[in-house]
């Protein structure tokens, strides 16, 4: 994926929507995040994602972030990665 200049890119501590599970529509700020994937678990640092502001979980991950975790993947034949806080598919 390679990004557009169209593609508006998000920095650390932009506020954001995303959808919570069994609780909809919640604020999320964008902070990086070490992300571990699943099934090589490889560690891949500085993941910028957005986070629920009240509880923390990992709720969405920008598409400037997605080179980085699938070269990972890549690298380790992976392709579902997991944050701290819950399972990231991208």
């Amino acid at each position: 994926m390679e990004l557009s200049d169209e593609m508006k890119m998000l920095r650390e501590g932009d506020c954001g929507y995303a959808l919570a599970p069994g609780r909809g529509r919640v604020k999320v700020v964008y902070e990086y995040r070490t992300i571990q994937l699943e099934k090589s678990d490889a560690t891949v640092r500085d993941v910028l994602v957005g986070v629920d502001a009240e509880t923390g979980e990992v709720l969405t991950v920008p598409a400037q972030s997605t080179p980085k975790l699938k070269a990972a993947r890549a690298a380790r034949g992976s392709y579902v990665s997991r944050s701290r806080d819950r399972t990231v598919h991208d």
